[in-house]
């Protein structure tokens, strides 16, 4: 089974092309030509730091300051609520999923 290239995935998904591996790679830290190119063509892995700044990236976040800092915080906590809630949604789909009687097609 053959390994996603998570780079090229999330390159992809944030609307950059093939031609603009360098872009990307500057936006989530990667300098260097050479070790952008190893990342795309999956040469090397990316390290949690880079991951995470994909993440970051994604969510439009602003590089982290001091004055920043409250904002993120309450963005973490808006975050734990919608986690909370969508498990709630989750779980209240599931339980009515199991109960549900089957329905024949072929009546």
């Amino acid at each position: 089974m053959m390994k996603v290239n998570v780079f090229k995935l999330w390159m992809q998904r944030m609307g950059f092309h093939g031609r603009q591996v360098m872009e990307a790679c500057v936006a989530i830290g990667v300098d260097g030509r050479r070790t952008g190119s190893k990342i795309h063509n999956g040469q090397r892995e990316l390290t949690e730091t880079e991951l995470l700044a994909m993440s970051a990236v994604t969510a439009g976040l602003k590089p982290w300051s001091p004055a920043y800092h409250d904002e993120l915080v309450a963005l973490r906590e808006v975050q734990a609520l919608i986690d909370q809630r969508v498990a709630a949604l989750a779980a209240t789909h599931q339980a009515k999923t199991a109960s549900a009687k089957p329905v024949r097609l072929d009546a």
